[in-house]
């Protein structure tokens, strides 16, 4: 496991991360529908294609 899951699954577990994703949600009406988990999964996904793994 990379780096990047460990901070990123200290992200999902925070309280305040998931208020201020709420707070980002409801005032763009873009990211509506875009769940928490989601966005989060998404950016362990991405991350793992940009093989950070490697830079470390």
């Amino acid at each position: 496991m990379g780096d990047y899951e460990a901070a990123l699954g200290e992200v999902r577990r925070s309280d305040m991360m998931r208020g201020i994703w709420f707070s980002c949600v409801s005032a763009s009406p873009y990211a509506e529908g875009v769940d928490f988990e989601e966005a989060v999964d998404s950016a362990i996904e991405l991350a793992g294609l940009s093989e950070l793994d490697d830079l470390g």
